[in-house]
């Protein structure tokens, strides 16, 4: 558990800082590409409206200085006569500007951009004037910063992933003693809870073979019985939550769960319940196979103990998808109660207790065992029924 709280800050904590970094950059990106974008316009248009201010026109394209290092291309037409063009023909080519003027007269729009190259057009004096220029150079110094601003962050992130991974053990260092002490007076006590209650049983038939049995010593042994239980209940969750590796191997889970869930059929009986058993032939599982017949032990013992008598329990296995379904009728829940179900000693109704008996971390054990496998256990009350569903 402490490794999956560590991993999950770290993860939480990465998600933070990427997304961070990633407004940051996008801001950045957004920023500089309008603000290039609006230079280029702005150098476009001060050219155009030295056009228009100096009426030079009529004196041709060839009077305009072109500047940029030839990057820069002026066309006019007077209404439909052909586009007057001056542009370096080191730089551009004839057709390549005749298409770049005839996307631009279609557009019909005041500025634009095709490709790497910008324009602005107006028409002055019934003279269509066009003021293009190739922003390629440009354009890709602008791609290079951006790639240059995506490593730089990309190693920040790789840095500070390193930071905070280190960092998150020692954050969790208390946590991790805490319940590592936990864990471990949790076993200790168990252990040493056999002991007495081993020598209380003893002495409890000792009294019965010289006094016999009376209502004192059957109420002794009950609660012993139930200690005992209980006692049990704690190392098996001490040894889940220390993630004792255990062998797996090839389970036929069919024979397994039928077999689990038939030897319930006399307490079933007992309790005013039927079974319903649909189980799919031939499914196979790795897992380990006592930990299979104590899940499905602990299920069907809950349904038992909470299903209102009269109603079936049914137990069904399928393959596709491979799930195990486990269900009562009556003592449903709400809602918020379906993750607290797997909680220690919670009870949805606490009178319960009384009435059943139990030490309340069966549920415990069975969502330890999910965890352990990686199978997923869900609580499902509706319709006056609950159905415990392991999807493995």
């Amino acid at each position: 558990m402490i490794n999956k709280t560590r991993k999950k800050f770290v993860v939480m904590t990465m998600v933070l800082l990427a997304s961070v970094f990633a407004v940051i950059l996008s801001a950045v990106i957004l920023g500089g590409y309008f603000s290039f974008s609006y230079g280029v316009t702005r150098l476009l248009t001060e050219r155009l409206e030295y056009v228009r201010e100096n009426r030079t026109i009529e004196l041709g394209v060839d009077s305009f200085d072109l500047a940029n290092e030839g990057r820069t291309f002026i066309a006019v037409r007077y209404q439909q006569d052909e586009w007057l063009v001056n542009y370096s023909q080191d730089f551009f080519e004839d057709e390549e500007v005749q298409q770049y003027l005839q996307t631009f007269h279609q557009e019909n729009e005041g500025r634009g951009h095709v490709k790497e190259v910008y324009y602005v057009y107006d028409v002055i004096n019934n003279w269509s004037v066009i003021v293009a220029m190739d922003a390629s150079i440009e354009l890709s110094q602008f791609e290079a910063i951006v790639w240059l601003g995506v490593v730089i962050i990309c190693m920040a992130l790789l840095f500070l992933y390193i930071i905070v991974a280190l960092g998150s053990w020692w954050i969790i260092k208390p946590m991790s003693i805490a319940f590592n002490k936990q864990k471990q007076f949790v076993a200790d006590a168990s252990h040493e809870l056999k002991t007495p209650l081993a020598i209380i049983n003893a002495n409890v038939d000792a009294l019965c073979s010289d006094i016999g049995d009376n209502k004192w010593t059957e109420n002794i042994l009950s609660q012993t019985k139930r200690m005992n239980g209980l006692v049990v209940d704690l190392l098996t969750l001490a040894k889940l939550e220390e993630g004792q590796s255990v062998v797996s191997h090839q389970v036929d889970l069919s024979s397994t769960v039928k077999n689990s869930v038939l030897s319930f059929e006399a307490l079933a009986f007992e309790s005013g319940k039927s079974l319903q058993i649909d189980v799919e032939d031939d499914v196979k599982l790795m897992a380990v196979e006592q930990e299979v017949q104590q899940l499905v032990s602990i299920l069907m013992d809950n349904a038992i103990k909470y299903g209102d008598k009269g109603t079936p329990i049914k137990a069904k296995l399928s393959s596709h998808p491979l799930q195990l379904s486990i269900s009562n009728g009556g003592a449903t829940f709400g809602d918020y109660e379906e993750e607290k179900v797997f909680e220690r000693f919670w009870r949805s109704d606490q009178s319960r207790d009384r009435k059943t008996g139990g030490s309340g971390l069966g549920l415990s054990i069975a969502k330890g065992i999910c965890d352990k496998n990686k199978w997923k256990i869900k609580a499902d009350s509706q319709d006056d029924k609950v159905t415990f569903t392991i999807s493995f």
